[in-house]
């Protein structure tokens, strides 16, 4: 007499215990079928790739550049201060840029590049740069620079006219 006459759970002769029950997929990708994940998880592999143009590895790029040592990685402190300046007017946060590193260090030491897929992967859970940020840093010498400007012509048609 099996399951489908008495209602039995069906038994491991060998063991002597219940036959494990047959494995069930998640009730959701039941429903939307094998297509529609993979067509998912294709959005969200583009939706996480960097441009070219983004900070985070323009940011990479440019520390891979200052990394010494080959496989060593190492960072001379002059270098990631002037990397650090260079992150905030990039529009990065301090945390952020400091991550970029570690991971441009980490891949450096495996031997990867910092354009590897892996990488861009690893980077692109980093928060962007920020825009405006980036415009805030140069909003103050843009402000100098036409300050000092008008204060020149005005020297200057003074002194052209004569006063």
């Amino acid at each position: 007499m099996g399951a489908d006459e008495g209602g039995a759970a069906e038994v491991d002769v060998a063991a002597g215990a219940p036959a494990p029950a047959p494995a069930r997929e998640a009730p959701g990708r039941a429903a939307a079928g094998p297509g529609v994940w993979s067509a998912v998880i294709r959005e969200n592999r583009s939706a996480a790739a960097l441009e070219l143009e983004d900070a985070r590895l323009v940011f990479a790029l440019r520390v891979s550049e200052r990394l010494e040592g080959g496989r060593a990685a190492i960072l001379r402190p002059e270098n990631r201060r002037r990397l650090m300046e260079l992150s905030s007017r990039m529009g990065l946060e301090p945390f952020d840029a400091s991550l970029v590193i570690a991971i441009v260090q980490d891949a450096a030491r495996r031997g990867e590049a910092a354009e590897a897929e892996e990488t861009k992967g690893r980077l692109s859970i980093l928060r962007p740069g920020r825009a405006e940020r980036a415009a805030e840093s140069l909003l103050l010498p843009i402000a100098a620079s036409v300050t000092l400007a008008v204060i020149i012509l005005t020297v200057l048609i003074g002194w052209a006219v004569g006063i």
